[in-house]
């Protein structure tokens, strides 16, 4: 069993490295970033708290979730 995962590790690793270093965006704990030319991060969207948020559409404030 162990030789089978070697071997597909062989296979699945470079396919995965070459689909990482063509990303472009992120999303990581609820925050879009995306990657320009110069391999700088940009924040797309980041709303805090995003599931506290009320009915008309405003964030509540941090004391009021617990």
């Amino acid at each position: 069993m162990t030789v089978v995962a070697a071997l597909m590790n062989q296979y699945q690793f470079p396919l995965t490295v070459l689909r990482v270093w063509r990303m472009k965006t992120v999303s990581w704990r609820g925050i879009d970033y995306s990657i320009d030319d110069q391999n700088r991060l940009r924040i797309n969207e980041f709303v805090p708290y995003r599931e506290a948020v009320a009915d008309t559409g405003e964030l509540e404030s941090a004391a009021s979730i617990h």
